[in-house]
């Protein structure tokens, strides 16, 4: 088509983190709307949107209801992989309608030894090609004793 290109919207939910209220529940809702349109607006020039999301609960898990709510909606907007990080560990993904929801990637470079789970993370390679996304391809990571990624080894993807 006429777009052309990549773009990477990134956003955050760290403030809004304290368990849901009315008053929680209001602002997310007034926020929804601005990150639909934004989304919709950069999609409308560029081939491949990606969004990226800090959001979520440290070392859980299961990504929070919120987390799905916004990457299923950012994808319903234009988005086409949505990458979540936050929570120190790797979280599911999932192939939402047309794109790909990634809820958190894990650590990559990072110094929290206290945990198996703390010290994985994912990398997500994006094969594009004539501006559509072929492939993507999730590969994990596991961080050595001096805080650096590896790529982890066929019996431990």
């Amino acid at each position: 088509g006429e777009n052309s290109g990549m773009a990477w919207i990134s956003e955050e939910d760290i403030d809004y983190n304290p368990p849901t209220t009315s008053s929680h529940s209001s602002l997310r809702s007034e926020w929804a709307p601005r990150i639909k349109n934004d989304i919709k607006a950069v999609k409308e020039k560029v081939d491949i949107l990606i969004v990226s999301f800090h959001s979520g609960e440290e070392y859980l898990s299961e990504p929070t209801q919120f987390q799905i709510e916004f990457s299923k909606a950012a994808i319903e907007a234009g988005a086409d992989i949505v990458i979540g990080h936050h929570p120190h560990v790797i979280q599911k993904s999932e192939q939402y309608q047309s794109g790909y929801i990634f809820y958190s990637l894990g650590n990559f470079v990072f110094d929290q030894s206290f945990s198996e789970e703390t010290q994985q993370g994912q990398m997500v390679k994006i094969l594009i090609k004539n501006g559509k996304i072929k492939e993507v391809i999730p590969e994990k990571i596991e961080i050595n004793n001096y805080f650096q990624p590896e790529i982890a080894t066929e019996e431990e993807q």
